[in-house]
């Protein structure tokens, strides 16, 4: 009798995690911490950077003087991982960025609050930024928009 009530609850635990990893990843209708605009700007770099994210699809606009370039897709994060982890795919993108298209960006990211850290390499590239120092990658700090 006991074993069976273990047996149950770890099948129950197991359909608990697998809905708490599906939230993570991030299907078309379910929220994640991160769904909201955000607004940031890059430390070494002149714009301003705008990044929408509703369900499981992202928009980052990158905007400087009266030039803007914008780049979308889907992205998967596990934020089991230390630190965080994001795969955002590309799917569309303006002038130089369309070139990434069909490619994924590895990142990293950081939550607390209304602040975000996110640091990510070039699309198509395997290697994954391990911290936020921006080496060679792109990182941005953002803000949560207030609705």
């Amino acid at each position: 009798m006991i074993r069976k009530s273990v047996h149950l609850l770890a099948a129950a635990l197991l359909v608990l995690s697998g809905s708490v990893m599906a939230t993570a990843v991030a299907g078309d209708k379910e929220k994640t911490p991160l769904e909201g605009v955000w607004k940031g700007s890059a430390a070494g770099k002149e714009g301003d950077f705008t990044l929408t994210v509703t369900g499981s699809k992202w928009k980052l606009q990158m905007a400087q003087g009266d030039k803007e370039e914008s780049a979308s897709g889907t992205f998967k994060i596990d934020p089991k991982q230390k630190p965080k982890t994001m795969d955002l795919e590309i799917t569309d993108g303006t002038d130089k960025l369309q070139n990434y298209k069909g490619k994924t960006a590895r990142a990293i990211y950081e939550l607390e609050g209304n602040k975000l850290k996110w640091c990510a390499n070039e699309p198509g590239k395997d290697e994954r930024p391990t911290d936020f120092a921006g080496d060679g990658h792109l990182c941005v700090t953002f803000e949560r928009v207030k609705k």
